[in-house]
């Protein structure tokens, strides 16, 4: 995530964009997992414990994990304030 990528929350107005897999959005998963958080990436790329089991088949997202998660359709944009809230109610695994 770029400081200069934002988006125009509905809720939250221009906030910095963060990407997060539909099942965390629509509650369907509760287990939130992404890189540690840093400095430079606060809000890391996200995704449910469904999603993680093609991305532990593989090792990484690659090809093969993507397309079995099948995050073309799966992955949305939050802005970073909806996010920190989700993240709030799931339970969060760094990798």
């Amino acid at each position: 995530m770029s400081n200069s990528e934002k988006i125009q929350c509905s809720i939250h107005g221009k906030a910095d964009i963060t990407y997060v897999c539909q099942h965390l959005i629509n509650g369907e998963n509760h287990d939130w997992y992404c890189h540690e958080p840093d400095v430079e990436t606060p809000c890391p790329d996200a995704w449910c414990g469904a999603c993680h089991q093609h991305f532990e088949e593989e090792g990484e997202w690659n090809e093969f994990s993507e397309t079995a998660a099948d995050l073309t359709r799966n992955i949305k944009l939050l802005c970073q304030e909806c996010y920190e809230q989700l993240r709030a109610q799931c339970q969060t695994h760094f990798i």
